[in-house]
C-alpha cells in the first residue's frame, strides 16, 4: 500500500519537475529570440509556481538579464542583488560586474565604483578583472575624479592586450591629463606617439596637439621648439607657412634678427603668395634697410605692385614715399 503511494508521489513529482523544466526552457527560447516581454512572463510564472525548483536561480538570472536588455536597470539590480549571496565565487564576481555596470548606466558612478573595486580587489587578474578596471576608471572619469581615473587607465593599458580597448583607454587618459593639467605627462604621451608613427599626416596632427598645449600654458619657448620640429620634419604646406610666420615674429621679439630673417626667408622661398607671404616680405625689407638697401627697396617695390590692397602693400608705399 505504502509502496504504491510512494511510487505515485515520485511519478507526480517527476511530472511536475518535467513541466517546470519545460516552462523554464520555453522562457529561455523566447529570451534567445529577443521576445523579452513573453520570456519575462514565463520566468515570473516559473519563479512563482516553483519557488524551490531546481532552475529557480537560473530563472531569476534570466529575468535580471531581461531587465538589463530592456534598460530597466533598477529592476535588474534588484533581481541580481537578491541572488548575489547564493552564487559561487566566480559567478558572484560576474554578477557584481553586471550590477556595477547597471549603476554606471544609471549614472550612479560612486556606487558603480564600489562593485568594480570588489572585483579588482579579488586579485584574480583575468578578463573580468580587466573589464572591471576599465569600468572603474571610466566611472571615476564620468564622476570628474581625474586623478583616480588616470591611474586606472594607465594600469589598464599596461595589462591589456586588446588594441582597440587600449586605444580607447589612451584617449580617456589624455583627457584626464588635460583636465588635471598634467601637461608634462600629456606632452610625453604625444611625443611617444610621434616617434612611433611613420604616417606624416598623423605626425602633423600630433605636433599640432603639442603646440596647442604649449599655447594653453603660454610656454612660448616650448612652442618654438615644436614649430621648428614641424618645419624640419613635415612636408611644406599651409600649416608650415603659419609655423614659419610665428617663428619669425617670435625671434624678432626676442631680438634675434638672424633667426627671424631665416624663417621669413623660408616663407619667400616657396612663393606661396598670400597675406603671410606679403608680411614676411615686409619684415625682410625692414631688416635689409641698413645692411642691403638695394634688396630692401626691391622688396618694398614688389609689395607695392603685387599686394597694393593689403596692409603690407600700404606700409610698403609709405616707406617708398619716405625714401623719395
Amino acid at each position: 500500500m505504502y509502496s504504491k503511494k510512494i511510487l505515485l508521489f515520485l511519478i507526480l513529482s517527476f511530472l511536475n519537475l518535467a513541466c517546470a523544466d519545460k516552462l523554464y526552457y520555453k522562457a529561455n527560447k523566447l529570451f534567445e529570440k529577443g521576445n523579452y516581454d513573453e520570456a519575462e512572463k514565463l520566468y515570473k510564472t516559473y519563479i512563482l509556481k516553483h519557488p524551490n525548483g531546481r532552475k529557480v536561480i537560473n530563472a531569476q538570472i534570466g529575468l535580471g538579464w531581461i531587465y538589463y536588455k530592456k534598460k530597466e536597470y533598477e529592476k535588474a539590480v534588484k533581481v541580481f542583488s537578491d541572488i548575489l549571496s547564493l552564487q559561487k565565487k566566480d559567478e558572484r564576481l560576474y554578477l557584481e560586474y553586471i550590477i556595477g555596470f547597471c549603476y554606471f548606466k544609471m549614472k550612479k558612478y560612486k556606487i558603480a565604483q564600489n562593485y568594480f573595486s570588489y572585483i579588482i580587489d579579488s586579485g584574480k587578474r583575468n578578463v573580468l578583472w580587466r573589464k572591471a578596471l576599465f569600468m572603474r576608471a571610466l566611472s571615476n572619469y564620468k564622476d570628474c575624479n581625474y586623478k583616480l581615473a588616470k591611474e586606472d587607465f594607465k594600469t589598464f593599458i599596461k595589462v591589456s592586450k586588446d588594441k582597440e580597448k587600449n586605444k580607447e583607454a589612451l584617449s580617456y587618459l589624455k583627457n584626464c591629463l588635460y583636465q588635471d593639467k598634467d601637461w608634462g605627462e600629456l606632452i610625453k604621451i604625444y611625443e611617444d606617439e610621434y616617434e612611433k608613427t611613420k604616417d606624416l599626416k598623423e605626425k602633423e596632427k600630433i605636433l599640432a596637439k603639442i603646440a596647442e598645449i604649449y599655447k594653453e600654458i603660454e610656454d612660448y619657448e616650448g612652442l618654438s621648439k615644436v614649430y621648428e620640429k614641424f618645419v624640419r620634419e613635415i612636408p611644406y604646406n599651409s600649416e608650415t607657412q603659419k609655423a614659419l610666420w610665428w617663428l619669425g615674429n617670435y625671434y624678432d621679439l626676442k631680438k634675434d634678427k638672424e633667426k627671424a630673417k631665416k624663417f621669413f626667408e623660408m616663407i619667400l622661398e616657396k612663393e606661396e603668395k598670400n597675406y603671410i607671404f606679403a608680411g614676411a616680405m615686409y619684415w625682410l625689407a625692414k631688416f635689409y634697410e641698413k645692411e642691403n638697401k638695394e634688396k630692401s627697396l626691391k622688396l618694398y617695390k614688389r609689395l607695392s605692385l603685387e599686394f597694393s590692397d593689403t596692409k603690407w602693400g600700404k606700409l610698403a608705399n609709405l616707406k617708398l614715399n619716405n625714401i623719395k
